[in-house]
């Protein structure tokens, strides 16, 4: 007999879990926007009165709960007065012995505390097996959050970055940096050939809204420089976790629930390509993150055929493109997805749809190309320019064949599981080697980035063997992604053949882009997970929708396929948060 409490419980939290589903990412950038005005973002920059605060808090809700317990008859007041002082005093304490310390790893203590005990509590008192579902999801996020935050704390604005130069407080410097601040300086578009500076032939989204977030942060809110700066984290914070939100929602989307859902959704949450995003300041971040809402969008889409889901796929790809113009490679399956249903649906919608793709069209071209056409139309750029370095630079790969690296499987390769970068030493002599072969180099920098190497961890001993167990079960995820995503295709699923043709059309794409990248721009740096980072996503969903498709074979099979799934996605998970924390902590 389900009793009046659980009732009232479900129905509170179902109303929660309502407002998170209607607007999880508004609830998602409410939630940075609380770390910044907080934090700010940095270890070094977080104010004492953050903690004060956030104790006064977590006093104030101990003391009503103790109260409400009292009033039930639960607890005596006497006790309940006693286990309040006492907690208070506790927290206090460990304030003021945190105050100058370790401020960052406090606030995400205390908020992995809060999230494990309300989350255990709703779990005790609710019955119902959709909301310990949407819970226990919603803990996975958290968790990523939480992972992130903590990157973002103990990593500051020049740590593991590509290409962005540096913030000198003037308009005239180059890289993503540069760029910014030339926007925030003159207030307004580049008026000379952006092939004579470094990387300001991108187009200009992400440099826009980190100018405008920065000026907002400097002239408004009074920061000085170093902590305007250091915020701008704070929206790589955010499109990180847009993505495994727009993850989240399409696993969702296509009923995957139970183990399906966790374990991919695990492997998503924690990535650490997407951590690494949380604390990138380039225009990665933000591409991917439109992308991956193009992605939802379409999905959408397809099912509705209505004009404001195609509106909504429309802003997705030209913002997108608006960012980095590689996020056109989602434009190839919508395309495919488009013809689809033209074919299908070609006498009973065909004006119907005639429209929505005018439509399409008139606001995607726009927002994705009048950057590269007005530097055609000005200073001669070509639309599909690249800024590449020179051939004398110490990480071109060029002097080897393309088809030779792509071939070469060599012990050579695997002598260590970081990336190797060729230098040069104190004397300007070349040193050490480059990695050559592109598949080998993302299977290191999918989970260690192009920055990461043996002298980063100092944390024990034994952080070699872990990295190198977490290389290998990184490998076998990879390995599974790609095999369960043959068999789906042969499998029914709650995913139709259009809806799985149109993910492994973009996973493909992605992977060719990046052969043909690497191909015709050798350098190393070129050879990066980075471009190739929504291969996660699909890989995950294909992994659900296949242990999805076991649900009617026999027990003995769900029950190893779930064991397998639960083990491998519970060490990848052990293994990235341990691998942000020795990154974070180095001399722990």
């Amino acid at each position: 007999m389900v009793k009046r409490t659980d009732i009232s419980i479900n129905k509170t939290t179902s109303r929660i879990f309502d407002i998170f589903s209607a607007h999880p990412y508004i609830c998602a950038f409410t939630a940075c926007l609380f770390v910044h005005f907080f934090t700010f973002a940095q270890e070094e920059l977080i104010p004492a009165n953050t903690m004060l605060t956030g104790s006064a808090v977590l006093i104030a809700a101990v003391i009503a709960v103790s109260w409400k317990s009292h009033k039930k008859g639960r607890i005596p007041l006497i006790s309940a007065v006693l286990f309040s002082a006492a907690f208070a005093v506790a927290l206090l304490a460990l304030d003021c012995s945190l105050v100058s310390g370790r401020k960052g790893v406090w606030i995400i203590l205390v908020c992995l505390a809060a999230m494990t005990a309300v989350s255990l509590y709703l779990k005790k008192n609710t019955s119902s097996r959709e909301i310990t579902e949407r819970l226990t999801s919603l803990m996975m996020l958290g968790t990523g959050f939480l992972t992130k935050l903590m990157y973002i704390f103990y990593t500051d604005m020049y740590t593991r970055q590509n290409d962005v130069g540096a913030f000198t407080g003037t308009p005239d410097d180059a890289g993503h940096f540069g760029y910014i601040e030339y926007l925030m300086y003159t207030r307004h578009l580049p008026d000379f050939d952006v092939r004579t500076r470094w990387q300001f032939y991108h187009p200009p989204l992400h440099h826009t809204i980190s100018a405008i977030w920065v000026y907002i942060n400097e002239n408004i809110f009074g920061l000085d420089f170093e902590q305007s700066r250091e915020s701008l984290q704070i929206l790589s914070l955010f499109c990180s976790m847009a993505i495994i939100i727009s993850a989240y929602k399409i696993m969702r989307h296509f009923k995957l629930s139970g183990v399906a859902l966790y374990t991919p959704l695990a492997v998503i949450s924690l990535h650490p390509a997407f951590t690494f995003f949380s604390g990138a300041l380039n225009n990665d971040a933000l591409s991917t993150a439109l992308t991956a809402g193009a992605c939802l969008a379409a999905v959408k889409w397809y099912r509705s055929q209505e004009m404001k889901d195609i509106i909504k796929l429309a802003l997705c790809i030209g913002l997108g493109m608006m960012a980095k113009l590689s996020a056109a490679l989602i434009a190839f399956p919508v395309a495919f997805l488009f013809l689809n249903v033209l074919i299908s649906n070609f006498k009973k919608k065909w004006k119907k749809l005639a429209v929505q793709y005018v439509c399409f069209g008139a606001v995607c071209a726009p927002l994705a190309l009048w950057y590269q056409i007005r530097n055609y139309l000005c200073f001669g750029v070509p639309i599909a320019y690249v800024q590449e370095l020179g051939k004398d630079c110490e990480q071109y790969v060029g002097n080897i064949s393309f088809m030779n690296r792509i071939t070469d499987f060599s012990a050579s390769h695997f002598r260590g599981i970081f990336q190797h970068w060729a230098y040069l030493d104190e004397n300007g002599v070349l040193a050490g080697s480059n990695e050559t072969n592109p598949l080998i180099a993302i299977l290191k920098n999918s989970v260690f980035s192009e920055g990461i190497n043996e002298t980063s961890f100092t944390i024990g001993a034994n952080i070699s063997a872990i990295m190198t167990f977490f290389f290998i079960v990184n490998l076998i995820i990879a390995a599974a992604a790609i095999v369960l995503m043959t068999a789906s295709c042969f499998r029914k699923t709650s995913a139709n053949t259009v809806m799985k043709a149109f993910f492994v059309f973009f996973h493909v794409i992605m992977i060719a882009n990046f052969y043909q990248m690497s191909a015709e721009y050798p350098f190393v740096c070129t050879m990066n997970f980075r471009y190739i980072t929504l291969t996660v996503v699909t890989g995950a969903l294909f992994c659900g929708l296949f242990l999805q498709s076991l649900q009617k074979s026999s027990e003995k099979a769900k029950k190893a396929a779930a064991a397998v799934s639960i083990t491998l996605s519970a060490l990848f998970s052990a293994c990235a948060i341990w691998e942000i924390t020795a990154l974070c902590f180095p001399k722990l």
